[in-house]
């Protein structure tokens, strides 16, 4: 079966919801459906509503032969001109007593994204892996220069949101740029 890294919900509902209730009905619509293992996405919110979320998560990685292999985040560190869907009251560059609380309250994040060329993104990557947690470009309109920081600082990998087809569509600033 399948590992799905990134995914918000599902059978109506959201992993931004918070309950136990609406992460079972997700992850099971998906199990439903071939997929064996997931990584629970949450979008930019609160970080209450955030918290709850993390915490059922752990709650359900606890369980025996659980699914739920851990918390992608995408969002709040991304480029407000990149953020699609994206509530944009909750956009904002990485705030350092922020991200360092939730990276040391939450074993269960795994990958967190940010767009590269935000003030303090390259301090929010260094952190991430000293707890472990993969870093991967999102929503950004970085340049190579700031890929390149981004990556030297431990940036493994861009989101699914960020591939190809929207990568070079949506991020101007690097349609023209040579490597």
């Amino acid at each position: 079966g399948g590992i799905d890294m990134h995914t918000h919900g599902g059978g109506g509902r959201d992993f931004i919801e918070g309950c136990e209730d609406a992460f079972r009905e997700a992850v099971n619509a998906h199990l439903k459906h071939g997929t064996t293992s997931i990584y629970p996405t949450l979008s930019s919110s609160t970080i209450p509503t955030i918290e709850a979320a993390w915490n059922v998560c752990e709650k359900l990685m606890a369980e025996g032969n659980s699914p739920v292999l851990g918390l992608q985040i995408e969002g709040s560190y991304i480029n407000p001109k990149q953020a699609g869907a994206q509530n944009p009251v909750l956009i904002k560059a990485p705030i350092v007593d922020e991200y360092e609380t939730l990276l040391n309250k939450f074993a269960c994040i795994k990958r967190w994204d940010v767009a590269p060329e935000l003030n303090g993104a390259v301090e929010f990557i260094t952190e991430c892996r000293k707890h472990g947690v993969m870093t991967s470009l999102t929503c950004t309109r970085a340049t190579y220069e700031d890929v390149v920081a981004a990556h030297d600082a431990g940036l493994s990998h861009a989101a699914t949101s960020t591939m190809p087809c929207q990568w070079y569509t949506r991020s101007t600033s690097l349609r023209f740029q040579a490597p």
